[in-house]
């Protein structure tokens, strides 16, 4: 089951793939699609570590406390560093990490989860712990690549000239793979 929830924070999109998920916006969202579809979360794959991305993570790991984090090195450091995770600007939605031990660590590259064959691609510009994964047909892009707008490069971590060349890599890798493109927001 293929489904998209649309987060009311900064417009971030959480995506459903089988039992995992893809960024953790509005954690109760997330358990009400789970719930209804007597889904058990196994895991996570963070797209980047900003708290739009995150917030949800309390309520989605009390409910799932055996579900797997799966993210990169500098996204595990910026869970727990206000600075990295934004959370700063937003305070209402921060919260202290208590997940290292459900954290797993990827490397870009491709890997095998659950039978399910995910592929991790660093791309870093947005920020510098972006990933994106491919899964089955689908590019998550998370806020690397933004179909319907320019890619915001104006934070501490933002690199404009990485941010322009990991969107040219997506754009290429979805072109070329045919991949359906899920970015980490949604447009109105």
């Amino acid at each position: 089951m293929d489904v998209l929830i649309k987060n009311g924070l900064l417009q971030s999109a959480t995506y459903f793939i089988g039992n995992y998920i893809i960024d953790c916006g509005d954690g109760d969202a997330i358990l009400k699609v789970a719930k209804e579809n007597n889904i058990k979360i196994s895991g996570i794959f963070l797209t980047h570590c900003h708290i739009d991305h995150i917030y949800g993570l309390p309520k989605v790991m009390r409910r799932f406390p055996n579900a797997k984090i799966y993210c990169s090195e500098m996204t595990h450091k910026g869970l727990s560093d206000e600075t990295l995770n934004l959370s700063y600007i937003l305070p209402e939605f921060s919260f202290p990490f208590a997940y290292d031990d459900n954290v797993v660590e990827l490397t870009e590259g491709v890997h095998l989860i659950d039978d399910m064959e995910i592929e991790m691609i660093i791309c870093n510009g947005h920020s510098n712990d972006c990933q994106s994964y491919i899964i089955g047909g689908n590019l998550f892009t998370g806020d690397a690549l933004l179909p319907f707008a320019k890619v915001f490069t104006k934070w501490p971590t933002s690199n404009k000239y990485l941010a322009i060349d990991s969107e040219l890599k997506l754009r290429q890798l979805a072109d070329v793979r045919r991949l359906t493109i899920r970015s980490g927001h949604w447009q109105k």
